[in-house]
């Protein structure tokens, strides 16, 4: 996004000085879930003993609930996290 911002800034910058103007039409496609590589999850269940099978049931679903949670939960490919720490944002603040 901040190359995008940057060409946005430049087109605007020139087109104000040459009297033009630019238009750019830029849109986010998300990656389909079907696509996604699905992290590590696991899961396992056991009854307990003497519990009920509502008291199961119950376990059964908030275990479910906790993995679901972690198989939607966007996953940063390695290297593609970007460096937000105070020093890097002055650095690139004076930059631009």
């Amino acid at each position: 996004m901040a190359i995008e911002l940057v060409e946005s800034f430049f087109n605007a910058v020139s087109g104000f000085a040459l009297g033009l103007k630019f238009e750019k039409d830029e849109r986010y496609e998300p990656i389909s879930p079907l696509e996604l590589i699905a992290p590590k999850t696991s899961m396992l269940f056991q009854n307990r003993e003497g519990e009920t099978v509502k008291e199961a049931l119950d376990r059964v679903f908030q275990d479910v609930e906790q993995l679901v949670a972690a198989l939607v939960k966007p996953v940063i490919p390695p290297g593609k996290m970007p460096d937000r720490t105070i020093p890097v944002l002055e650095r690139d603040a004076r930059w631009l």
